[in-house]
């Protein structure tokens, strides 16, 4: 599997030279404490993950989960008080009839004793598929598309 192993910002974990907090956290913090991305976004990472969303492999659930646990775990920083799942639309989940999100967060709840709150978030409006997109667009492609 792709680890990251090279230093990232202690607020949203985008890659960096040297550890420490990324320019655009310093000016925008964000609304969380931190976050962890334990793996690159490319294959098989990503394969995996197409393949749990849109042809329900669900035996890829754990190994992906067990992979966020461990980084929790070595990354000795505060563990979260909870657990949110990246929510759907409610046309998207009939579709696919599982939220994959929720379905792998589970594992990690349960692993890490951590309460899940998988309606904590809604999903307010249809966005493009974030696979068919570059970096660049990623973030606009999800403003304002979330709410508590």
């Amino acid at each position: 599997m792709p680890f990251i192993l090279d230093p990232q910002c202690l607020s949203c974990a985008r890659a960096l030279t040297r550890p420490g907090i990324c320019g655009q956290c310093q000016q925008r913090p964000p609304g969380y404490d931190n976050a962890i991305a334990p793996l690159a976004y490319e294959d098989p990472v990503n394969e995996m993950l197409c393949a749990l969303k849109y042809h329900q492999h669900l035996s890829f659930a754990r190994p992906l989960a067990g992979v966020m646990v461990d980084a929790v775990i070595t990354q000795r920083q505060k563990r979260p008080d909870i657990l949110c799942a990246v929510p759907m639309t409610s046309r998207a989940l009939r579709k696919r009839g599982l939220n994959q999100s929720v379905f792998i967060a589970r594992f990690i709840s349960r692993a890490l004793g951590i309460p899940l709150w998988a309606a904590l978030l809604k999903k307010t409006r249809h966005t493009d598929q974030q696979s068919t997109l570059s970096a660049k667009y990623r973030q606009s492609n999800l403003a304002g598309a979330f709410a508590c």
